[in-house]
């Protein structure tokens, strides 16, 4: 490998790092959003004595739900793209981004089986119940 073929394989893995990394942190601010918008909606629903809010805070759930498993899919997606410019089968003088040309695209989980994952399921089935127990609680 000359010395000009290992800098690009090595700039078009630093890109592939990086969006990997900001599949990551996407998660985490998902994360952090579902319980400052449940936490939000339990303040309203004591202050105004309406189990109505608690209820509305499966709405935000679901869809970070959903958001947080798009984000687990594309990371995975990545890090397969990512597998496979380093050992070179995409070559990588051509820099490709796309996880379309991922040679093996049975190694990547399907998005619903990221969305249903242990991590999503514990963290976001965990704020799921929650919300159901301080329902019944405040009812």
């Amino acid at each position: 490998m000359t010395d000009d073929n290992l800098t690009a394989k090595t700039a078009h893995l630093g890109f592939i790092q990086n969006i990997i990394s900001r599949m990551g942190n996407n998660s985490f601010y998902l994360k952090g959003w579902s319980i400052t918008i449940v936490a939000a909606l339990f303040v309203l629903s004591q202050k105004d004595s309406k189990g109505v809010f608690l209820w509305l805070a499966f709405i935000p759930v679901f869809m970070l739900w959903g958001l947080d498993g798009f984000f687990l899919h594309q990371e995975k997606l990545f890090r397969e793209l990512y597998d496979e410019v380093a050992d070179g089968t995409i070559d990588s003088t051509v820099f490709t981004l796309k996880t379309k040309n991922i040679k093996h695209p049975d190694k990547v989980d399907s998005y619903f089986k990221c969305l249903f994952s242990k991590t999503l399921r514990s963290f976001h089935g965990i704020l799921s119940i929650v919300i159901v127990i301080v329902a019944i609680i405040i009812a």
